[in-house]
């Protein structure tokens, strides 16, 4: 479970934290000068006196984030004969340099320069700024990183428009890194319009799943009404709520090129950042429950995801701890918690009576989890930030149970952007069953196990197989090794089993629908055994959920019209066993094997080392006590048609000639064991 918790937690913290992921341009932030170099913050003007040990660290690339870029600009002035640099570093080591010999605007696009075109961006650690003479100066009023304008929602449905990606025009100006926006209407030489823009690319961007959106501000208002698209606006113009029912509005939603606001009046104000609301997608597993305001018994509740908060903050529940007022969390095995890595939480539990304070650290992968059935009640009053001093983010709050009754893996619901918890759902190869039925737009869901089952409501899950919608799946087609689970009975339109038997000739196989047997292959339901010989009957069709043998080498497809499929049990036919999931056999049981040269046989489990039965196959409940249970299907010439070699006999089996004769050591031949004819090789 810690695995795929891990993965959840490294795809989320790629999409939470949208602010600085949406930003398209990245600024510097200067650090301190080696030896040589001299940095005065308030003139923006470095100096060295040596051309080695200069350099200052600009830009810090922790987890590989220069490959999102395409450029970097740098603003100087005053510049004093002397070259100067910008080298890229991987560790302590410059991979390549740029120099410069004159000051002014520089755009260095990174993909032209022959510096750094070839260069593995993932791998730069920092960018450093320094001289590339003896000594000089030179002042560097800006330095940033670009990259194409994009929206990333968060696991929250939120994305942000960040101070950087907005433009002015006419009357108006925004400073890109403080977000201050100036209107100089009625000033003289003032143009007579202005406007305030989101930097859209020319190609637009995909609105058709925005809900709403608010602009976080100080100041006065300048703007009289804005347009997104084709739809312009006259009230609520620093947020709306209703943005859903006007997306048909915006033109073609999902190339919105066009979102601007228009001024009227002169002034200030400072905008922080425009928080954009998106309709998404989630999954839950059934063994998790997210812990929301609405497990609360009171109508007030805080519930503070995503934000980054300090010491002593409500996260959840209410911040005065009152003792009435809680979520009741009894029946959940864990409470599971992610967030900042070493970040304490601190949880008040059952304040009416016993009082229990829970404080736990989140490990190195910013994950904790508080074991719910230790304390003696489950009355979650409020969780909180001790006062130690740190701020940090809570992203997730699951329950956990160990036990459940659903027949599903997965539960996903919702419409519009699909979120990591939904990402995380389809990549779980060991997924056989999900319930979509919550999903309200039309979408395709590419599941990377191909035998998953996605039961939907008409129309909404648009997958070519598989998807069972009112109890009829249209088209059922089922891949050999991986898990299948039927987690309701349904019609199956077409039904589909392709299946390989090796060059050792037999297979065992279950199917969940009948069907009829392709040309060449046969068929046996296996009914016991007899001394160490397999007992089968050969049938001419094979039955849904009955594993049965198969023989004769070869690629052969079972397919059935109209089928029956039945909620996923345990298959049982006779003497064999089947599982649709990648189990390991029980202790005892037996195994088909290819051992070496000799011949296809079932093989008694050993309990230290039990082999892996794949999807869809089967193995033997009991071989009368004998180590190998060999395989007799011609019963014509009474001779076993593929017996085990002398090593793999029992040693109870005692070994006679045709002549009755018993002998110690057998060459190759026919020889009488257990009063049958078999072949020694």
């Amino acid at each position: 479970m810690k695995k795929l918790k891990t993965s959840f937690l490294t795809l989320l913290l790629m999409l939470v934290g949208a602010v600085s992921a949406n930003a398209t341009k990245l600024f510097a932030t200067y650090g301190t000068p080696a030896s040589q170099g001299s940095w005065d913050a308030s003139t923006g003007t470095y100096s060295w006196t040596a051309i080695y040990s200069n350099l200052m660290t600009i830009f810090e690339f922790p987890n590989g984030e220069l490959a999102d870029y395409t450029s970097l600009n740098l603003v100087t002035s005053d510049y004093t004969d002397a070259a100067y640099r910008v080298c890229f570093m991987n560790g302590g080591t410059a991979v390549a340099t740029i120099s410069f010999y004159s000051a002014g605007n520089k755009n260095l696009v990174l993909s032209e320069r022959s510096e750094t075109k070839d260069l593995d961006l993932s791998k730069i650690t920092h960018i450093s700024f320094g001289g590339a003479s003896a000594s000089g100066s030179i002042v560097l009023s800006k330095a940033y990183l670009e990259k194409p304008f994009q929206l990333t929602v968060d696991e929250y449905g939120k994305a942000y428009v960040t101070p950087s990606d907005l433009i002015g025009s006419g009357f108006i100006s925004v400073d890109e890194q403080t977000g201050v926006v100036t209107s100089t209407k009625g000033e003289d030489g003032a143009p007579t319009w202005g406007r305030l823009a989101i930097n859209l690319p020319s190609e637009g961007v995909d609105l058709s799943n925005l809900t709403g959106f608010t602009m976080n501000y100080e100041g006065t208002v300048l703007f009289s009404n804005f347009e997104i698209g084709s739809k312009g606006f006259w009230s609520s113009i620093t947020g709306r709520s209703d943005l859903a029912s006007y997306t048909a509005d915006f033109g073609d939603p999902t190339a919105v090129t066009t979102w601007r606001w228009n001024a009227d009046k002169a002034g200030t104000m400072t905008i922080k950042n425009i928080e954009l609301r998106f309709a998404t997608m989630t999954a839950s597993n059934p063994h998790e429950t997210p812990l929301t305001a609405a497990l609360f018994n009171d109508s007030y509740c805080e519930c503070n995801l995503g934000e980054m908060l300090g010491q002593g903050s409500t996260i959840y529940g209410n911040g005065s701890v009152v003792a009435d007022k809680y979520a009741d969390l009894a029946g959940y095995d864990e409470l599971r918690i992610y967030g900042t890595p070493g970040q304490d939480v601190r949880l008040l539990f059952n304040w009416g009576t016993t009082k229990n304070e829970v404080i736990q650290t989140l490990d190195a992968d910013g994950y904790t989890a508080i074991d719910l059935t230790a304390l003696p009640a489950q009355q979650l009053n409020a969780f909180k930030f001790p006062w130690n001093g740190k701020t940090a983010v809570i992203k997730k709050m699951i329950l956990y149970k160990k036990t459940v009754t659903s027949p599903y893996d997965y539960v996903i619901s919702g419409s519009g952007v699909q979120t990591a918890s939904v990402f995380e759902a389809l990549a779980d190869e060991t997924a056989a069953a999900i319930d979509a039925t919550g999903v309200t737009k039309a979408v395709a869901l590419a599941t990377a196990n191909p035998n998953c089952l996605i039961v939907a409501n008409e129309g909404m899950v648009t997958n070519a197989q598989n998807v069972v919608v009112d109890g009829t799946c249209a088209n059922l087609v089922l891949t050999d090794g991986k898990p299948f689970k039927a987690p309701v009975s349904f019609t199956a339109t077409a039904a589909s089993f392709a299946k390989s038997v090796s060059a050792a000739g037999f297979s065992t196989m279950v199917i969940p629908f009948a069907a009829a047997l392709p040309a060449g292959v046969e068929a046996f339901d296996v009914t016991g055994v007899s001394g160490s010989e397999l007992v089968a009957e050969a049938v001419t069709a094979v039955a849904a959920d009955q594993p049965v043998l198969l023989k004769n080498a070869g690629d052969y497809a079972f397919t059935a019209a109209d089928a029956a499929v039945a909620a996923t049990t345990t298959a049982v036919n006779g003497a064999l066993t089947a599982t649709y999931a990648t189990v390991k056999a029980p202790a005892g049981a037996y195994v088909l094997q290819k051992l070496g040269t000799d011949p296809a046989a079932f093989y008694q489990v050993e309990a230290d080392s039990e082999p892996t039965v794949q999807p869809f196959r089967a193995w033997l409940t009991a071989g009368g006590g004998a180590k190998v249970v060999t395989i007799r299907l011609d019963e014509a010439t009474g001779i076993a048609s593929l017996p085990v070699s002398q090593e793999r006999r029992t040693a109870s089996s005692a070994l006679f000639n045709l002549a009755g004769q018993r002998v110690q050591k057998a060459t190759k031949g026919l020889y009488i064991v257990d009063g049958k004819k078999v072949v020694v090789k």
